[in-house]
């Protein structure tokens, strides 16, 4: 069984880190702020700088020269990262919409503002099946590529590609609802009509606004492509592996059957 995704959201204890994309628990922090005084402007961390850092010269106390080798540490692995710094009581300014979230995995820290992660570059995507049709392939990748600036929209697609895989199950017509029915009296397994009814409903709604509200749930827009994956896999590439698996019986074998089942 492949790993669990999570999508990172603001405030999860836990979700797929952005950088090294283990499902690992998440430490959250506000952002205070402190002025620069005039004379000192910022200044980019380089990886060589901080390597040739003669920290025994540059600090006389030798717990700073602890935390500089922790701190060293730390930007080796990832280079935006955290530095301690030691000062008296001052007045802090506090960011608002601007947090951050360090893995617990990997130590890597993520820019949240206004609850999206603004850093690293982090592009939520879910690969379409490998069974998918291709003429629905496009559609898919589409709404995956847009579920977390667009939820409502990559909804809509959801519902578009399981319009779509109505005719590769035997559908008639563009009637999604009149399609799911007709499959159940065919013998559609429960948890399929289920799935087929979940991507309907929400895409209807993601359309036209009803019970459910989209707009900022990128969780259940990628749940929605989940879903038309384990479609997918079901009713096309488990049918798919037994017809293959049964061709390749020994010919005798074959024949045998087929006269079992008064198949000319």
């Amino acid at each position: 069984m492949p790993p669990k995704e999570v999508t990172p959201q603001l405030g999860l204890d836990s979700f797929s880190c952005p950088h090294c994309n283990a499902l690992a628990q998440q430490h959250w922090f506000d952002v205070l702020v402190k002025q620069l005084q005039r004379d000192k402007k910022p200044v980019v961390y380089e990886s060589e700088t901080v390597a040739a850092l003669d920290y025994k010269k540059a600090f006389g106390d030798e717990d700073d020269q602890k935390q500089w080798l922790k701190f060293r540490a730390r930007f080796e692995k990832n280079d935006v990262t955290h530095e301690i710094i030691r000062y008296g009581t001052n007045t802090d300014w506090q960011m608002v919409n601007v947090n951050l979230s360090l893995c617990h995995s990997c130590g890597g820290w993520a820019f949240w503002i206004k609850g999206k992660v603004a850093w690293p570059a982090f592009a939520v995507k879910i690969e379409p099946h490998p069974d998918l049709p291709g003429d629905i392939k496009e559609d898919f990748v589409e709404a995956s590529t847009i579920a977390e600036a667009s939820p409502r929209g990559s909804a809509a697609l959801s519902r578009l590609i399981v319009q779509k895989l109505m005719s590769h199950f035997g559908g008639q017509g563009k009637d999604i609802n009149s399609n799911i029915a007709h499959l159940v009296k065919n013998g559609l397994e429960p948890e399929i009509q289920m799935a087929l009814d979940i991507v309907r409903v929400t895409g209807n709604n993601a359309v036209h606004p009803g019970e459910l509200a989209l707009k900022e749930d990128v969780g259940t827009a990628l749940a929605l492509l989940q879903l038309i994956n384990l479609v997918v896999e079901r009713r096309i590439a488990t049918q798919k592996r037994i017809q293959e698996m049964f061709r390749n019986l020994p010919p005798g074998a074959l024949e045998a059957i087929k006269k079992r089942d008064g198949v000319t």
